[in-house]
């Protein structure tokens, strides 16, 4: 499931970081490395878990293109998605995936949001 997410970011940060497609002669690469992890928790007097949590962490460094190594801007964002475990077993899989996807996009506006004004305080857009 993670490599769907990391699919997901990509596309959201590709979609808000080049509204017009990718440019000609890009000056920034940006790489991303995404983890998941999950905790179910409030647990009834049967032992099953009623509520679940899904922890992101996305660590993110901005480069410029052609010099490898050193990064111009780096940072990590980190999300906590919660979803409820229904007696239904597919109602519980369309809650965690939306929980997911909302993760995600959120990671991803906070991701644009902070490249954004690290941009705008070079003087560069």
């Amino acid at each position: 499931m993670l490599r769907v997410n990391q699919t997901q970011l990509h596309n959201h940060l590709l979609d808000s970081l080049n509204p017009f497609g990718r440019p000609q002669k890009a000056r920034y690469q940006l790489e991303v490395t995404l983890t998941e992890s999950k905790q179910e928790l409030a647990v009834r007097k049967t032992a099953l878990a009623t509520r679940a949590n899904l922890r992101f962490q996305a660590t993110f460094s901005l480069r410029l293109r052609g010099t490898p190594g050193k990064a111009v801007f780096s940072g990590d964002s980190r999300i906590v998605a919660s979803y409820n475990i229904l007696t239904a077993d597919y109602a519980t899989l369309i809650a965690e995936r939306n929980a997911r996807e909302r993760a995600v996009r959120e990671i991803s506006a906070e991701i644009t949001n902070r490249l954004a004004a690290f941009l705008q305080l070079q003087g560069t857009s």
